[in-house]
């Protein structure tokens, strides 16, 4: 492995985890645990409301403090055509609590170009969501939209991969299975 490349892990460090347990952000996850998904990442955490996330979550090492990335559709209803740079909006774990139900809002109604998509990932949120509240479900649904790791954008562009699985699954009972699922909605 070169220096350039990022160690492939899923997981976050003991720091980040006690700074994630004190930050409003997790009141906030706990407060909202029958309609939001948490998603553990390469030294990050994705909150998930309808399988949209809302927000990426990091821990700045620096500043000892929890920072966040959100699409800005989903605090101003305007869909952006530009890169990254635009459409990406740094912010913090209080701006997040304060426009959660703005966020659900905007989540909820997209556009009607993706409608039929949103159908399908607020049934993929809701599935997984209920069978993990379910102490009787044989299965423990552990990701929702997992993609592949590369250690770096230039091997994912290599192996010419870029799909992702809606749900992953682990059986409860030994010995344990690993499920894949993919979800389709409608016809």
């Amino acid at each position: 492995m070169n220096k350039m490349s990022k160690k492939l892990t899923r997981g976050i460090s003991r720091e980040f985890a006690e700074a994630f347990k004190k930050c409003e952000l997790y009141k906030l996850y706990q407060n909202y645990k029958d309609e939001l998904y948490l998603g553990v990442r390469n030294e990050s955490l994705n909150l998930y409301y309808n399988c949209d996330s809302i927000p990426e979550i990091r821990y700045d090492k620096r500043t000892r403090q929890i920072v966040c990335k959100i699409d800005k559709y989903y605090l101003d209803g305007i869909h952006y055509e530009g890169g990254a740079k635009e459409k990406i909006y740094k912010t913090d774990p209080t701006e997040i609590c304060q426009k959660i139900d703005l966020i659900k809002y905007n989540s909820d109604h997209q556009s009607d170009t993706i409608k039929n998509q949103k159908k399908e990932k607020k049934a993929q949120s809701k599935l997984v969501l209920l069978n993990n509240a379910n102490k009787d479900s044989h299965w423990y649904c552990v990701d929702i939209e997992y993609k592949k790791g590369f250690p770096s954008k230039a091997e994912r562009m290599e192996a010419d991969f870029d799909g992702r699985f809606d749900i992953i699954a682990l059986s409860k009972a030994t010995p344990h299975r690993l499920a894949i699922i993919e979800l389709k909605y409608g016809s």
